[in-house]
C-alpha cells in the first residue's frame, strides 16, 4: 500500500509541475498577439463578413481586389483575408504602436493589416515596389 501511495504522489507532482509549466507559456504569450493563439478557429465561422473590422467596407475591397485573389463572394474574400491572419506566422508581420498587425507575403505580394483582435482592415496585392518597407510597425520574428 505504501508503494502505491508512493505512486500516487510521483504522479501527482508531475502533473502539478506540468500544469505549471502550461501556465507560464501561456501567461509568456497573452498579451503578445502575434504569439497568442486565435480564440476563433476557421472551421468554426459560418458567416467570414464577421472577420471583417466595418462590414461597411467589405464590398469596396471585395470590387477592387477580390478578383486579384479568385474570390467569387464577399465572404469566400474576407475568409482568405482571415486565413492569412491565421497563418501569418508564415510571412512577415510588423506590429505598430497601436496594435495594427501587417501581414506580407513577399512570394504572392500579399499584404493584410488586421486589428490586435484579429478582425480585417484590408487585404490585398500592392503592386508597389517596397510598400512592405513603408508600413509602420516592428519587425516580428520574421519568415
Amino acid at each position: 500500500m505504501r508503494k502505491l501511495a508512493g505512486k500516487v504522489i510521483v504522479c501527482f507532482l508531475i502533473v502539478i509541475f506540468l500544469l505549471s509549466v502550461l501556465s507560464a507559456c501561456a501567461d509568456k504569450n497573452s498579451g503578445n498577439p502575434i504569439l497568442s493563439s486565435d480564440t476563433r478557429q476557421t472551421s468554426s465561422i459560418n458567416d467570414y463578413k464577421s472577420t471583417w473590422e466595418q462590414t461597411g467596407t467589405l464590398t469596396d475591397h471585395f470590387d477592387r481586389h477580390g478578383a486579384d485573389f479568385g474570390a467569387k463572394t464577399e465572404d469566400e474574400y474576407a475568409k482568405m483575408a482571415y486565413e492569412f491572419f491565421i497563418n501569418r506566422n508564415k510571412y512577415l508581420v510588423k506590429v505598430d504602436t497601436d496594435g495594427t498587425i501587417r501581414v506580407y507575403d513577399r512570394k504572392t505580394d500579399t499584404f493584410g493589416s488586421y486589428n490586435s483582435d484579429g478582425s480585417t482592415k484590408t487585404f490585398f496585392k500592392p503592386n508597389s515596389p517596397g510598400y512592405w518597407e513603408r508600413q509602420p510597425g516592428k519587425l516580428q520574428g520574421g519568415s
